[in-house]
C-alpha cells in the first residue's frame, strides 16, 4: 500500500492518511443530508429522498475512491453545492426529472472526452494567472460563508442569534482549532469536528441519532433517463452544465492545489525529479503521478494528471444521472483532510469506504451538525486567501478582474458566476489597451518599469539578471542556499572565500562590470 500510494514520499503515514480521510468525509458528509432535500422538493426533481441519498452515497463513494485509485489525489469528488442548486429547479415549463437526468448524462459524456483529449486543461490554462488566484481566493471566501452561516453567526445578511449556544459552540470551537493548529496538534480538525458534535448532542443543541444503522433500501429510480421529449429548459439547463464544468472544474482542482501542503509535496517532487533524471523508468509510480505538473504562472501549476481527476468526474457524472443524483466536482471540503495531514489517494480511499458505509450507517454519518463543519471550513477559507498577495493590485487592468471574481463568489454562491465576471471584466479591459497600445500609447507602464527599477536600486532589468544569474552558475554559489555559512570573512578550511578574495577572475570575468559590482555590493554569492 505504502508502495503504490507513495505514502512515506509524500511526507505522510498511513495513520495520517486515515485520519485526514474520515476528516474529510465528516465535513463533506453533510450534502447526504442536503441534496435529498433539494432534489426531493415537490417543485423540483420530486425524486425520493431516500433514493437521492442512496444515489448520492453510492456515486460520491465511486469517484472518490476512483480519484484516489487513478489520480493518488486526497480529494473527495462529491455533488457540488451550488449545482446541485440550480439542477434541481430544472422543472419550469414541464421539466421532469428524466429529462434533466438525461442532460447530466450528455453532460458527463462531454466533460469526460474533454478531459481525456486534454481540452480542459487547455482550457484551464487560458485562464489568466491572476484569476486564477482571484478565483481561489473567492472559493476561500465561499466556503468561508458557508461554515459561517450553517452555524449561525450569520443569518440573511446580518449577525445571526448572538445569544444560541449554537452559535457560541461554534466560536469556542473555532478559536481552540485555531490554537491547535498553530501549534500543529496531529488530528485537530478532526479532534475538532468529533467534540463539538458530540458536545452538541449532548447539550441537545443538535438532533442526535436515533439509531445507528439502517438497511438500505434499492434506488428505484435507477435508469429512469430520457433523452426525449425535451423543451427549451432542458437545453438551457444542459448548456449551463457544460459552461460550469469549464469554469467549475479546473477551478476546484486549482484551489485545491494551491494549497501550501500540496505546493511543497510538487516542489519537492520536481526537485527530486530533476536530480534524479532518467534513473528511474517506472512511469507508473506513485512518485511520478504525485508530483508531474506542467509549467505555469502565478504560483499556480495544473499537474500532469488532472486530467485523470475530471475525466472520473465525468464519468461519475454520467453514473449520477442513471442513478437520480446531481452533478459532481472535486470539492473545497477535501482541503479539511489535507490540512489534517492527507497526501496522497489513500485519503480518498478512507473516505470513499465512508460513504459506501453511510448507505447502512446514514443515521450516524449524516447527523454531524453544522456548528462542528463549520470550524473548519472557516479556517481552510482563511488558509485559501494567502495567494491574492501575488495580484498586481497595482494594475487596475489585472486588479479589477481579480476583485470582482472573488467578491461576485461568494456573493452569487456561484463559482462559474464569478469566474465568468472576472474573464468579461478582464476582456473588456483588455480590448482598449491593445487599441491604445497600437496608437503608440503605453499607460504609463514604462513610467511604472522605471519606478520599479529605483526601488529596486538599478538591478531590476532583466538583462542585468541574467548576467548575475550567469555569474552565479560560473563562479558561485548562492549563501541562501549554503545556509548563509560561506562569506568573505569565514575563510575556513575548504578554501571558501569571497570574489574579492583573489578568485574573482573565474566568475567576474564572465559577467559584465556592473553585474560583479552588484553581486559583490549585495553579497549574494561567494567564488569556491
Amino acid at each position: 500500500m505504502d508502495r503504490f500510494f507513495g505514502i512515506r514520499e509524500a511526507g505522510s503515514s498511513v495513520c495520517k492518511e486515515v485520519m485526514a480521510g474520515v476528516a474529510s468525509f465528516c465535513t463533506a458528509s453533510f450534502i447526504l443530508a442536503v441534496n435529498p432535500v433539494l432534489l426531493g422538493k415537490p417543485d423540483a426533481l420530486n425524486i425520493s429522498p431516500k433514493d437521492v441519498m442512496i444515489a448520492t452515497a453510492t456515486t460520491s463513494a465511486i469517484a472518490t475512491f476512483l480519484v484516489g485509485i487513478l489520480a493518488n489525489r486526497p480529494f473527495v469528488i462529491v455533488p457540488a453545492m451550488g449545482i446541485n442548486a440550480y439542477f434541481a429547479v430544472m422543472t419550469n415549463e414541464g421539466q421532469h426529472a428524466p429529462q434533466a437526468m438525461g442532460a447530466l448524462v450528455i453532460s458527463g459524456i462531454i466533460l469526460f472526452l474533454l478531459a481525456a483529449s486534454g481540452g480542459l486543461r487547455r482550457f484551464g490554462e487560458l485562464i489568466p494567472a491572476s484569476l486564477r488566484t482571484a478565483t481561489v481566493a473567492g472559493i476561500g471566501l465561499f466556503i468561508a460563508q458557508v461554515g459561517l452561516s450553517g452555524a449561525g453567526f450569520i443569518s440573511d445578511g446580518s449577525l445571526g442569534d448572538m445569544s444560541s449556544g449554537v452559535v457560541w459552540l461554534f466560536i469556542a470551537g473555532f478559536f481552540v482549532l485555531t490554537i491547535l493548529i498553530k501549534y500543529q496538534v496531529k488530528a485537530a480538525m478532526l479532534i475538532i469536528i468529533i467534540s463539538v458534535t458530540v458536545i452538541s448532542w449532548l447539550a441537545k443543541l443538535s438532533e442526535h441519532p436515533t439509531k445507528v444503522a439502517e438497511a438500505p433500501k434499492f434506488n428505484h429510480t435507477f435508469g429512469d433517463v430520457s433523452f426525449r421529449n425535451w423543451n427549451q429548459t432542458t437545453g438551457v439547463g444542459l448548456a449551463t452544465l457544460i459552461y460550469t464544468d469549464l469554469l467549475v472544474q479546473p477551478a476546484c482542482v486549482l484551489a485545491l492545489m494551491s494549497l501550501p501542503e500540496l505546493q511543497r509535496q510538487l516542489h519537492k517532487r520536481k526537485s527530486l525529479g530533476s536530480t534524479s533524471g532518467s534513473n528511474s523508468r517506472e512511469g507508473g509510480t506513485a512518485a511520478a503521478r504525485i508530483g508531474g505538473a506542467s509549467p505555469t504562472t502565478g504560483g499556480l501549476e495544473i499537474p500532469d494528471d488532472a486530467w485523470r481527476v475530471w475525466a472520473v468526474t465525468g464519468a461519475v457524472n454520467i453514473l449520477a444521472g442513471l442513478m437520480g443524483a446531481s452533478p459532481m466536482c472535486a470539492v473545497m471540503e477535501s482541503a479539511v483532510g489535507i490540512k489534517a495531514g492527507g497526501r496522497t489517494g489513500f485519503t480518498a480511499v478512507v473516505a470513499a469506504i465512508l460513504f459506501a458505509l453511510s448507505t447502512v450507517l446514514a443515521p450516524v454519518l449524516a447527523s454531524f451538525p453544522p456548528e462542528a463543519t463549520g470550524c473548519p471550513l472557516v479556517l481552510v477559507g482563511f488558509f485559501m486567501m494567502a495567494g491574492v498577495e501575488k495580484i498586481d493590485w497595482r494594475d487596475p487592468s489585472v486588479a479589477a478582474p481579480a476583485f470582482i471574481t472573488m467578491v461576485l463568489i461568494p456573493a452569487t454562491s456561484n463559482v462559474a458566476y464569478g469566474v465568468f465576471a472576472g474573464l468579461a471584466t478582464s476582456l473588456v479591459l483588455w480590448l482598449p489597451s491593445k487599441l491604445l497600445a497600437c496608437c503608440g500609447y503605453d499607460g504609463g507602464e514604462n513610467a511604472d518599469k522605471d519606478e520599479d527599477a529605483d526601488e529596486d536600486g538599478g538591478v531590476a532589468d532583466s538583462g542585468l539578471a541574467a548576467e548575475m544569474e550567469m555569474a552565479v552558475e560560473m563562479g558561485g554559489v548562492s549563501t541562501k542556499e549554503q545556509g548563509g555559512t560561506s562569506n568573505h570573512n569565514n575563510g575556513n578550511e575548504h578554501g571558501v572565500g569571497n570574489a574579492s578574495d583573489g578568485n574573482e577572475g573565474d566568475a567576474s570575468s564572465s559577467a559584465s562590470p556592473r553585474s560583479a559590482q552588484a553581486a559583490d555590493n549585495t553579497r549574494t554569492w561567494t567564488a569556491v
